[in-house]
This record gives structure tokens, C-alpha cells and sequence, in this order.
């Protein structure tokens, strides 16, 4: 086995980490640190540290480096957890402090009403013996618990065991 030296120095993500708490931004699960500097490093960015700040160049210019952390969360969207949770559409787009901020503006009511993961482009056919678990939590609270009392345990049970 071989070892490799790490792409990105500690100071560095350290000032990232920093940079992004002071932003309120909260990378998605699957997403590093070293995937938001190699973002920026794609749109032309050099971030470094200077006196235990991230501190940033793009195109050989200093750079404003909290405007450049804002239009990094505006156009890439997929990197972060949403600052603003009145638009989500399933609970899979919120994260601890996300689902926090969205109960407490909207209730525990409106949290519960929506659905585990966001709608795909496709309908869910409600077919017992077709249903993934997937679709199943798709489904809101309340339509879940309605076909839960008609189809019984057994059949939530089998459809919570498809893939």
C-alpha cells in the first residue's frame, strides 16, 4: 500500500472551516473541504492563509473572499445544506440545524408533512406488491399512515425490504 502526502495543507482547510461556519454554510454529506477548494480552484480561485485567514486570488487579483463564498453557495447549490428553508420540499434537503430553523418557523405540523426524500419526476403508483422503500418515504406522513392502516404491517414490512 501506498501513502500520499494530503492535496491541501491543515492551515488551509482549517481557514476554509472557518470561512464556512462564518458563512453559515454546511457542506452536504459526500462533500470535503478539499471539494469546496477544488471548486474554487476550477473557477480560478487561489485560496490561501495569511495570519490564520483564508485569503483568496483570482485571475493573479486579490479577491473579496466573502463575496466569493456567497457566489459560491448561490450557484452551487449542491455543495451546501439550504440557509433559507422555506423552499425545501422533503426532509433529506435539511440537516440537523436546517430541520431546527424549519420547525421553528413553520411548526412541527409542516416538518412532519413532508415527505422523507424530494418527489422524483415519476408518480409513485401505489401498488402493494410494486412499491420500493424508496417511494414509500416519499410519500408524506399522512398518506403513509393511511395505507399503513389498510395494507397492515406485513405489507409496509415487505415493501420497506425492496430496493
Amino acid at each position: 500500500m501506498s501513502t500520499v502526502a494530503p492535496k491541501y495543507s491543515t492551515d488551509l482547510q482549517d481557514a476554509v472551516e472557518r470561512t464556512l461556519r462564518a458563512h453559515n454554510l454546511r457542506c452536504k454529506p459526500g462533500i470535503s473541504l478539499d471539494t469546496v477548494l477544488e471548486t474554487l480552484e476550477a473557477n480560478q480561485v487561489k485560496p490561501s492563509v495569511a495570519f490564520g485567514q483564508l485569503t483568496c486570488e483570482q485571475n493573479g487579483l486579490p479577491a473579496h473572499t466573502p463575496l466569493l463564498f456567497e457566489a459560491l453557495a448561490k450557484q452551487r447549490t449542491e455543495l451546501f445544506f439550504p440557509r433559507e428553508v422555506g423552499n425545501v420540499k422533503s426532509r433529506d434537503e435539511l440537516d440537523r440545524a436546517g430541520k431546527i430553523q424549519f420547525i421553528r418557523e413553520h411548526g412541527v405540523r409542516a416538518f412532519e408533512s413532508l415527505p422523507q426524500s424530494a418527489p422524483k419526476d415519476e408518480p409513485v403508483v401505489l401498488d402493494q406488491r410494486k412499491m420500493t422503500r424508496e417511494q414509500w418515504l416519499s410519500l408524506d406522513r399522512a398518506t403513509r399512515a393511511k395505507l399503513a392502516g389498510e395494507w397492515g404491517s406485513s405489507t409496509v414490512g415487505a415493501i420497506m425490504q425492496r430496493k
